[in-house]
């Protein structure tokens, strides 16, 4: 019975260490993502104010006749 007892208690950590290392690694890919994303957002952002910038510019010059 102690032999087993052990041995299940063994079982047990080793579990929960693989699956607390596994959560983890899940965090820390989604912590990237999220990085990621952000600057994508970012990026999207200042383009659409350049293109936002352009547009009125051009409105803004008068036509040649």
């Amino acid at each position: 019975v102690t032999h087993f007892c052990s041995y299940h208690s063994r079982r047990v950590r080793l579990i929960r260490n693989t699956t607390v290392s596994q959560m983890d690694a899940m965090t820390q890919q989604n912590a990237a993502l999220v990085d990621e994303a952000t600057a994508a957002v970012l990026a999207a952002s200042r383009l659409s104010a350049s293109l936002s910038d352009s547009y009125f510019a051009i409105l803004a010059t008068p036509e040649s006749s």
